[in-house]
C-alpha cells in the first residue's frame, strides 16, 4: 500500500528532480509498508538509499538554484544539512525497529511533502 502517491501537484517541472523525489517517495512508501506487515529487516538498507538520494537530489538542487541565481540555495542547503543530521541522530538512538521505523517514517513523511511543496513554486515557473 502506497501511503504517498506521486500526483502533479509534486512535479516542479524539472524532470530529473521530480524523477528523483518519486524515487525517494518510493523508499518512503517502503518503510511505511515495512511497518504495516512488521517486518524491519531491510528498514537501514531503505534508509541508506534515501540518504544517498537526498544528496544527490539535493545537490542537484542547489546548482539548479545557483544557476538560476535564486535566493533559496541557502535555504536548501539548511534544510538538507538539517536532514542529514536529524537521520544521523536517529540512528544513534537505541529505539527498537517498531519505534526507530515509525518516527523515522514519520519524519520523512512530512520532510518530503514539505519539502516538494517549497520547490515546486519555483522550479515550475523558471524551467
Amino acid at each position: 500500500m502506497e501511503i504517498i502517491e506521486w500526483d502533479n501537484s509534486f512535479e516542479t517541472s524539472v524532470n530529473l528532480i521530480d524523477c528523483q523525489h518519486k524515487i525517494i517517495i518510493k523508499k518512503i512508501n517502503q518503510i511505511y509498508t515495512n511497518i504495516q506487515k512488521i517486518n524491519f529487516e531491510n528498514t537501514h538498507i531503505i534508509l541508506d538509499e534515501i540518504l544517498i538520494f537526498t544528496f544527490y537530489i539535493f545537490e542537484i538542487e542547489v546548482t539548479y538554484l545557483e544557476k538560476h541565481n535564486h535566493k533559496s540555495k541557502n535555504i536548501c542547503t539548511k534544510e538538507y544539512n538539517n536532514f542529514k543530521n536529524y537521520i544521523e541522530k536517529l540512528q544513534k538512538n537505541k529505539l527498537k525497529n517498531i519505534e526507530f521505523n515509525k518516527i523515522l517514517f514519520e519524519f520523512l513523511y512530512n520532510w518530503i511533502i514539505t519539502h516538494i511543496k517549497r520547490l515546486v513554486s519555483f522550479f515550475r515557473g523558471k524551467q
